[in-house]
């Protein structure tokens, strides 16, 4: 399982440095072709699709756990309910986007809403396909995927230099949703030789299989899913009460660019519930883990160290302004903590949703978390407006991963941290030198 493993992960690396590479160009062509008031108009509707993604419900989720117990046709029951969800949220949608128009008698909501509607659609289209292939160790399929998806992108963004408005990207992302989604279905057939009987499916949905799915995982996993989502984006909506767009604008581009930073812990992560949804013995499941943990921090410190070196000419030249200070100091706060809990809380995470009770990690630890996270950014966008909404990022993050480690540690499992990571380093290269040496 080892190089299978490794071999995920390598393939989950190369996927995310093609995402960083077109996020960082995605990121410049955006943020210089479209005026800030309208980079606002994004920020502010990816706060409130945080709150929108509580009906974006991760089904597909109990794959990762229980893929050794699914036949083929299962598939075919997570996809219809995919489709299910995209209807649910059209209609959302629709509706958020004719209420921030009204509120900000600007039209412009329309556009940037149906663009990530485009983007949310293709993500939780494709979701059940990539965790199906991810737990079978065939993640160099999903990066090929996105590959495409990540150049298609890039590619159509030229099209700004002509068209440089949110009209356009909402066009652009519904064509990127029609051609990914016609690659993941030959990926399907083709590669995976898998075959759903996706119609019968969805007209006649399994309503047992999904009670009883969601009552014991999915549910579970989906409202975690939420309460995190929402303490990663819904500071914008606080901003959106007091700030002007430019500011709000600022602080998404701070938001954008801080995201690259979760790449490779949210890699390790998930490649950690991959790993344990395999295992069953206790040392072997805390020496997994422990692992996991320990390279998720060496490379949580080496981009962090990165950051503070090259993070203000990286946002000069995203920019292109010469004073990004205020831009680099929100960066700086919302990379800190997510670093924080990707590579300190992510780890047990994984082990409490493989092997522990979810209803209890969502009751006991996030619905606390998400009432610290509402009186934190609501007093500090109140007090000190988007630098102390930046910094009560930390402090949630900091909460966080207390309130986790005293709900994983009533497991009996333990993490060791304090030895290891120079071996750890070692077997990972020696993996990587069989593999293409």
């Amino acid at each position: 399982m080892k190089d299978k493993l490794v071999n995920n992960i390598l393939y989950s690396f190369l996927e995310k440095l093609f995402q960083i590479l077109s996020g960082f160009v995605s990121s410049f062509f955006i943020i210089r072709m479209l005026e800030r008031e309208s980079y606002g108009v994004i920020g502010i509707v990816a706060g409130f699709y945080a709150l929108v993604n509580i009906f974006n419900f991760s089904y597909e989720a109990i794959i990762v756990r229980d893929h050794k117990k699914f036949d083929d046709d299962e598939l075919g029951h997570f996809l219809a309910f995919s489709l299910y969800k995209m209807i649910v949220l059209f209609f959302l949608s629709l509706v958020l986007a004719i209420g921030l128009s009204f509120q900000h008698s600007n039209f412009e909501f329309y556009y940037a809403v149906g663009s990530i509607f485009a983007v949310f659609s293709l993500d939780f289209l494709s979701a059940p396909i990539v965790l199906l292939a991810t737990s079978r160790f065939r993640h160099d399929l999903v990066s090929k995927v996105s590959f495409l998806r990540y150049v298609l992108n890039v590619v159509l963004l030229g099209g700004l230099f002509y068209y440089p408005n949110l009209k356009y990207l909402f066009i652009k992302d519904i064509f990127v949703l029609f051609v990914v989604s016609v690659a993941w279905i030959i990926v399907l057939k083709k590669s995976l030789k898998v075959k759903t009987a996706l119609v019968r499916q969805f007209i006649k949905f399994d309503t047992i299989k999904f009670y009883k799915n969601i009552s014991d995982y999915s549910l579970w996993t989906h409202l975690i899913a939420c309460v995190t989502y929402f303490i990663y984006r819904a500071d914008t909506i606080f901003l959106s009460f007091i700030s002007p767009l430019r500011t709000i604008g600022n602080y998404n581009v701070a938001l954008s660019c801080g995201n690259f930073a979760n790449i490779a812990p949210a890699i390790l992560g998930f490649q950690n519930s991959v790993a344990i949804s395999n295992v069953e013995d206790h040392l072997e499941i805390e020496r997994v883990s422990s692992s996991f943990t320990r390279i998720s921090i060496i490379a949580s410190a080496l981009m962090l160290a990165g950051l503070f070196f090259t993070g203000e000419f990286l946002l000069e030249i995203v920019t292109g302004q010469n004073d990004v200070s205020e831009i680099f100091f929100y960066t700086k706060c919302i990379v800190i903590g997510l670093l924080l809990v990707k590579s300190l809380a992510s780890p047990m995470v994984s082990v409490i949703q493989m092997k522990g009770n979810v209803k209890e990690l969502f009751l006991k630890v996030n619905i606390p978390v998400f009432f610290i996270t509402v009186i934190t950014y609501s007093l500090s966008s109140i007090f000190y407006g988007a630098r102390g909404v930046a910094i009560a990022n930390i402090i949630n993050s900091l909460v966080w991963i207390v309130l986790l480690y005293f709900e994983f540690n009533k497991m009996g499992f333990k993490l060791v941290l304090t030895s290891g990571y120079g071996d750890d380093l070692k077997k990972l290269c020696d993996v990587i030198r069989r593999k293409f040496c």
